[in-house]
Formats: C-alpha cells, sequence, structure tokens
C-alpha cells in the first residue's frame, strides 16, 4: 500500500499519518503532547523532496524500488493545484488530503502551528520561525517570548493566508478522500472514514482514542491572531 498525506502547515497533517500507522499495525503510536502535537509520532518512510512541475514532491513512484514489500507512506504541504499537477505521478497512492474553505479556519491552523513549533522544538528560537521573522525585527531576540506580539501576529496572519490555498481538489478520483478542516475534529466517523478508504481495520479503538486525545488538547492552544487580524493586515496594504 501507498499512502499520500497532504495538508496545510497547523492542519493536523501529522494526526493523519499517526492513525493510518496504527491502521497498518504500529503499536508505538504516541498519545499527543500536552501542546497538542502529533510530531513525536509516526515514522516516516523514504522520506525526500525533490521538485516536479516547480512543486516540491515529497515522493513518486519513480523514486520506489521495483521491490517494494512494505507499506509506503509520505507526507507533505501540498495545496490543492499543486496535487493535481503531479496527480499523473502518485495515480496509485490513496491520498488523504486536509482542506479549508474559512479563513477563520486558517487562522486557527496557523495559531496552532506557531504554538507547536515553539513548545515542541526549542526553548531557543528554531532556525525556521528565525528566518521567518528575522525579516521584521532589526535584533533577532534569543527567546520566543522576547519577539513582540506585532510580529508573532503578523507571522501567524502570513501563514493562515498561504494555507487558504488548500481549497478542496476539483476532481472526482476514487483515490482521494478529502477531509474538510472544519469538521475534521467534530466529526466522530473521521477514522471509520479512513478506515473505509484504506480499507484497513487493525487496532481501531487505539486510532479513535489518540484522535480523541488529540482533540481534547486543542483548545489551549494562545491565539497569536485572530479574525481582525487579517483585517487589520488588508486595511494596513490600502
Amino acid at each position: 500500500m501507498k499512502v499520500a498525506i497532504f495538508y496545510p502547515p497547523g492542519g493536523s497533517g501529522k494526526l493523519l499519518l499517526s492513525i493510518v500507522e496504527i491502521l497498518l499495525g504500529n503499536n508505538l503510536i504516541q498519545s499527543p503532547t500536552s501542546f497538542g502535537s502529533m510530531h513525536q509520532s509516526g515514522r516516516w518512510k523514504y522520506k525526500k523532496v525533490k521538485k516536479i512541475n516547480n512543486v516540491n514532491v515529497p515522493i513518486t513512484n519513480a523514486d520506489l524500488p521495483n521491490t517494494l514489500t512494505q507499506p509506503v507512506i509520505t507526507i507533505g504541504h501540498l495545496p490543492s493545484r499543486e496535487v493535481i499537477s503531479i496527480m499523473s505521478l502518485i495515480a496509485d497512492f490513496k491520498i488523504l488530503y486536509i482542506y479549508t474553505t474559512n479563513i477563520s479556519d486558517c487562522i486557527t491552523m496557523s495559531n496552532r502551528d506557531m504554538y507547536k513549533h515553539v513548545e515542541a522544538e526549542f526553548d531557543e528560537i528554531s532556525p525556521m520561525q528565525k528566518a521567518l521573522l528575522s525579516s521584521k525585527i532589526t535584533k533577532p531576540p534569543k527567546h520566543f517570548k522576547d519577539i513582540p506580539d506585532k510580529v508573532v501576529e503578523q507571522n501567524v496572519v502570513g501563514g493562515a493566508l498561504k494555507n487558504f490555498r488548500y481549497g478542496p481538489i476539483k476532481i472526482n478520483a476514487k483515490n482521494i478522500l478529502q477531509l474538510n478542516y472544519a469538521t475534521l475534529l467534530k466529526n466522530t466517523d473521521t477514522v471509520d472514514k479512513i478506515c473505509k478508504f484504506l480499507n484497513l481495520y487493525t487496532n481501531i479503538e487505539q486510532a479513535k482514542k489518540i484522535y480523541s486525545e488529540y482533540i481534547t488538547v486543542q483548545d489551549d492552544c494562545p491565539e497569536y491572531a485572530t479574525i481582525n487580524s487579517i483585517k487589520k493586515y488588508y486595511n494596513k496594504r490600502r
């Protein structure tokens, strides 16, 4: 089996990865952290990135050995237009795609992405965050808490606007399961949908337990930006 998971940053793609791994028989998947991250769980198989048609593609059929005997899971941030552009290269992958149609949901994702990176990956600012923020401040601070709130807010708004590119994939294909972020963490049948789509039914209760625990810890994320932050951004551009 070959599975590709595409999702916006902060859009719970690692949750889907963990669910798929559990359904494939991995009993080592850990519960989410107290700040709602699944970054510590899962195994990335054949993790590589290459440019195809100017799209950063995590993996395609051409990257895989002919004698493949184990499941392959690839995961990455690809919006709908880019997924469509590489469909012929991953035609026999089962594709899980998280989409959005609401800018408010995009802000939620971007807030959660900021929080998970801050809490999960560093005590001091990570190289990724330094790169994002360095152009907006004169003297790079040593700790995240030293970054002005306005700068963090602008960074989250920028992420939210990029996430809005992850609209629905407007093609009918049997190998794509599209999950709306607005209901992804509200529908109790999310795990059942994934089971049916992949035809995998091992460890369903463990998958549902991880899913439930993940939902429980999401609401503790701080609001670095809100819908009003987007309005301020557009008002400044006028």
